[in-house]
């Protein structure tokens, strides 16, 4: 399992890095802010389908954002940005 997983559901996950090839968005796309970020995320575990909503307008370009939440950063403590 890449860094760059997200939870579908309680038995399922999406790896970025599997479906990041062509032009689909994927969590690769999306990179940690705890402060900054600028999406807000949806999970709807009964249809097992992840959202990411824009919390305010993003310009073109800009850099998309979301704190990846403190249960991804176990073990990697050392490697966690703001």
């Amino acid at each position: 399992v890449s860094d760059y997983c997200m939870t579908a559901d309680h038995e399922h996950v999406i790896d970025g890095v599997l479906v990041a090839k062509g032009d689909h968005f994927t969590p690769a796309h999306i990179n940690h802010s705890s402060k900054r970020w600028n999406l807000m995320r949806r999970s709807r575990y009964r249809y097992q389908q992840v959202s990411y909503i824009a919390t305010r307008d993003i310009e073109p370009g800009e850099e998309l954002l979301t704190d990846y939440g403190r249960k991804y950063w176990e073990g990697r403590q050392e490697q966690e940005m703001e």
